[in-house]
């Protein structure tokens, strides 16, 4: 079984809509900063339910006391590497929860955290695959499978924009210099603090 992780954006659902479609079983995972993008995760949650006639499983997690620890051992130029950061410890939860694989909506190039090095520096963080159907796929590729799929609306009403984006993310991340930003965090201590309070809901 795989794990689908979900943003509340466009590209997610399309991405975890693609692997249900050949009948693999998955379930979901969210990481919240802000209450208005769980809303559209759960109401994407439950179209998938209606569509595929069975429930699904939803862990949601606080992610901002995360990030707000990076902030808070992070030196001033370190925060460009925030958004790599944010996706490593997903990974890296989303994992400790069990499934053979994680499934993302990232798009080689789409945005500054999925350039190619980029993609390469999260994966490193799991020793699971990470799954990504929507790799070479056009942005407009993308929304006409989201507006087929009856997504698209759910994903574009409108959201508070991610208040933990710098301003000039890193596009060409050096492994070696986000871990030793890394090291100045209880790892540990963290991930257990988010898998402790994972809240869990069958939709």
């Amino acid at each position: 079984m795989f794990l689908a992780l979900n943003s509340g954006g466009i590209d997610s659902p399309v991405a975890a809509y693609l692997v249900l479609k050949k009948k693999y079983e998955l379930d979901f995972i969210y990481f919240k900063t802000d209450a208005e993008s769980k809303e559209k995760t759960l109401k994407t949650v439950q179209k998938f339910s209606e569509t595929f006639k069975k429930k699904f499983k939803l862990y949601s997690i606080d992610h901002a006391s995360i990030l707000n620890e990076f902030l808070e051992k992070s030196g001033r130029w370190d925060r460009k590497f925030m958004c790599i950061f944010c996706k490593r410890m997903m990974y890296r939860i989303s994992e400790r929860c069990g499934y053979k694989a994680l499934i993302t909506g990232e798009n080689i190039g789409q945005v500054a955290s999925q350039t190619l090095q980029n993609l390469y520096v999260l994966e490193q963080s799991v020793n699971i695959p990470i799954l990504r159907p929507l790799l070479c796929m056009d942005k407009q590729e993308i929304i006409d499978t989201a507006k087929k799929i009856g997504t698209y609306e759910i994903s574009v009403k409108k959201s508070i924009k991610c208040q933990y984006v710098p301003k000039y993310p890193a596009i060409n991340t050096n492994l070696e210099r986000i871990l030793k930003i890394e090291e100045k965090i209880d790892m540990k201590k963290v991930i257990v603090a988010s898998l402790k309070n994972l809240e869990v809901n069958i939709i």
